[in-house]
């Protein structure tokens, strides 16, 4: 996705594009790493592409491996993905590492948020997950 800075800022000016926002600093723009937004996008497959967001949702009702791709590299990333979750199992990624090495067991009928984490280019996820909100 190509950036369309304005050509002539002034200094302290803002730029926002798919939720990131930069700031003019009298040379170049700067990432705002101040506040964070980002738009939620369905995962309309089973990849969560990370260069979309960093917040994804999807239903589930019926056995399902997630992938992850597009992973930034050379900063740590995180993601939630927001998971409704009517039947199936679920299977991860072998690079996902779970506290205590084991992967959550759902609640069917149930909103699930996952939280993951890399500082190593995906090399290795820290999962969490923040299980059984009411639908």
């Amino acid at each position: 996705m190509a950036l369309n800075f304005p050509s002539s800022p002034t200094v302290g000016q803002t730029y926002t594009s798919s939720g990131k926002t930069w700031k003019w600093d009298g040379v170049s723009w700067v990432a705002n790493t101040d506040v964070f937004s980002s738009n939620a996008v369905a995962v309309s497959a089973l990849d969560v592409d990370c260069g979309l967001s960093n917040y994804f949702t999807k239903t589930i009702a019926a056995n399902s491996t997630f992938t992850f791709s597009n992973i930034p590299s050379g900063v740590a990333y995180s993601f939630t993905l927001e998971l409704t979750h009517t039947s199936g199992a679920l299977t991860w990624p072998t690079s996902v590492k779970w506290p205590k090495d084991v992967a959550p067991v759902l609640t069917t009928g149930k909103t699930h948020l996952f939280v993951f984490t890399t500082d190593d280019s995906g090399s290795r996820w820290r999962g969490a997950v923040i299980p059984d909100y009411v639908n």
